[in-house]
């Protein structure tokens, strides 16, 4: 004991810091708790302020999180105000003594989300084993189909065509010539079909802008109207996105997970996991009559 006083004799002799690590897309961000920025590893811990919850441990498959605490303009906390960025940001805390050469990591997770009160914003963070103990997807007896599309089991390729008219799944390198003002309808000539079977391809499919690989969902399309109105509309607008200029986008068709749709757009019948027969009505609670 004696041989560690100098150092360890209490939590603010000891100076311990704390050093934040916040990446995504592989971008870090390093922060820290200290009253100065703190070189360690090659990198540069920035002072802040950042305060967290208690760490603590506990016996079930989810551990508990923690909440960090930073002013409400906190650049991390700013991406997630309007919608939740489309990539996880994963958080590492270390601590160490000022003068160590070597530090102790003591939470590795994701950042949740956010909320804010007042002057300040609350970083929900979760440890990464915390996912283990989530309900995966399951089957289920029902008239749907219980495939995601393009997987495995459902047998589609993402190279594939539309099976009525050949026209490709997955169009690239699309230019969009109008966005809407709240961002969320996209507008392109290649959006316009004749065919009847193919003016809605892109709905529940999901839309990918290339230069950033974000993803959103589509959750219209409708290429009725012809050119150059014919558009998408996606769950949520990308971020400062107002087409053209070589920003463009990947859109993929999507799947109603219906027989009917499973048969005559991707003619893959025989691979569908739902049960398109199954009865509506239960007799056991609505009865026979």
């Amino acid at each position: 004991m004696t041989l560690y006083a100098a150092t360890e004799i209490s939590e603010f002799d000891g100076d311990l810091i704390e050093l934040y690590t916040f990446t995504i897309q592989g971008v870090d961000t390093f922060v820290t708790s200290a009253d100065q920025t703190i070189s360690f590893g090659g990198d540069s811990y920035v002072r802040t302020s950042i305060r967290r919850s208690t760490l603590t441990e506990n016996s079930q498959l989810n551990p508990n999180g923690i909440t960090l605490v930073v002013p409400r303009d906190n650049a991390i906390a700013l991406r997630f105000l309007s919608f939740p960025p489309s990539f996880e940001f994963e958080i590492t805390i270390q601590r160490k003594h000022r003068q160590d050469t070597d530090s102790l990591v003591v939470f590795v997770g994701i950042v949740k989300g956010v909320r804010w009160s007042g002057s300040e914003a609350f970083l929900e963070c979760e440890p990464r084993i915390g996912k283990l103990g989530r309900l995966g997807l399951r089957y289920k007896l029902q008239t749907v189909c219980n495939h995601m599309l393009y997987d495995d089991r459902c047998g589609v390729l993402i190279t594939d065509n539309e099976a009525s008219s050949g026209q490709p799944l997955r169009d690239q390198n699309v230019n969009i010539s109008d966005v809407s003002t709240d961002g969320k309808r996209l507008k392109a000539n290649v959006f316009s079909f004749v065919n009847v079977d193919l003016q809605d391809l892109y709905s529940v499919g999901y839309c990918i802008r290339e230069n950033t690989g974000e993803k959103r969902f589509i959750t219209i399309h409708d290429g009725s109207i012809g050119s150059p109105n014919a558009f998408i509309d996606l769950s949520r607008p990308f971020n400062a996105f107002a087409g053209g200029g070589g920003d463009l986008v990947t859109v993929i068709a999507g799947c109603k997970k219906t027989a009917t749709v499973c048969d005559f757009k991707f003619d893959v019948f025989d691979q569908f996991g739902g049960f398109p027969d199954l009865p509506l009505r239960n007799p056991v609670v609505q009865g026979v009559g």
